[in-house]
């Protein structure tokens, strides 16, 4: 469960009774707690891109797909800006899953469906604060 993911990161894993407290309130075996101390939580995505999961080469902190494409998301409060680089042969939809953001001088709402070709940077600004997914394919 995620909540308990984000909630193990803020205890001290060395203290013991910390460690039993955390799966008495959680409802986690040791095997349990063991297999959650092995994922890793993607980065903050707060004001730029992060990969999420990855069949590209040297992506090698997002999940693994079987797939020639990455997903990657952002989170911007209104008036931020980031970019994304698109390599040669490659093609991008982007969808602000909240929010409202303006994407190479177009503007796109909560839903919206943006899909770009031969484009080589993206650059994104939130006009209001916003979540963006997009998936890089080839």
């Amino acid at each position: 469960e995620f909540a308990s993911l984000k909630a193990l990161q803020s205890i001290d894993k060395s203290d013991p009774e910390a460690v039993e407290a955390f799966k008495d309130e959680h409802y986690l075996s040791d095997d349990d707690l063991a297999m959650l101390q092995t994922i890793r939580i993607p980065a903050e995505r707060s004001g730029s891109f992060v990969t999420l999961a990855s069949g590209l080469p040297g992506d090698t902190d997002a999940l693994a797909i079987r797939a020639n494409a990455r997903l990657v998301a952002a989170t911007l409060k209104a008036g931020q800006s980031t970019e994304y680089q698109i390599a040669p042969g490659r093609k991008v939809y982007l969808v602000p899953a909240s929010g409202q953001i303006e994407i190479n001088g177009v503007v796109a709402a909560a839903g919206d469906g943006v899909a770009i070709s031969d484009e080589s940077l993206l650059r994104v600004s939130a006009q209001q604060d916003s979540e963006i997914v997009l998936v890089d394919v080839a």
